[in-house]
């Protein structure tokens, strides 16, 4: 009985090997796709410029970066100049409004003459005349 079986198994086994071989000889048909069609969906491309915000915490400046600076302050009447023009030395770049201005100018002519009023008025008549001075410098100097 065991000779059977073994014979059988043989049988069996040669079976599934000739299956095998028969069936990996069989020529491989790939499907032609060049008759199938893929859908695939197009857009037109515009161009445009796209700003992204930055988020951040700091200080911007220029490159180069001038200080100005004034002989006196006031409010600015007029500004004859454009925001990033190129200037020349003694350009008017901008007028003040000389009211103010005039004001402190009248201030101080009239604190001027109350001053040479009043040093005229306190000052001893001896200051009026030219005083003689004797003595050599070094004996001047000495009595300081």
């Amino acid at each position: 009985m065991l000779n059977t079986m073994r014979t059988i198994l043989k049988i069996f086994v040669q079976v599934f090997l000739f299956i095998l071989i028969v069936s990996s000889c069989k020529e491989n048909q790939v499907p032609d796709k060049s008759d199938s069609k893929i859908r695939v969906k197009t857009t037109v491309v515009k161009q445009r410029e796209m700003a992204f915000p930055i988020h951040s915490s700091g200080k911007l400046a220029l490159k180069e970066e001038i200080k100005l600076s004034f002989k006196i302050g006031g409010i600015i009447n007029k500004i004859h100049t454009e925001e990033g023009a190129k200037v020349k030395k003694g350009t008017l770049l901008a007028e003040l409004n000389l009211t103010e201005i005039q004001a402190r100018v009248n201030q101080a002519s009239l604190g001027l003459k109350k001053a040479e009023r009043d040093h005229e008025h306190d000052r001893p008549s001896e200051w009026n005349e030219p005083a003689a001075i004797s003595g050599s410098a070094e004996e001047r100097w000495s009595l300081l």
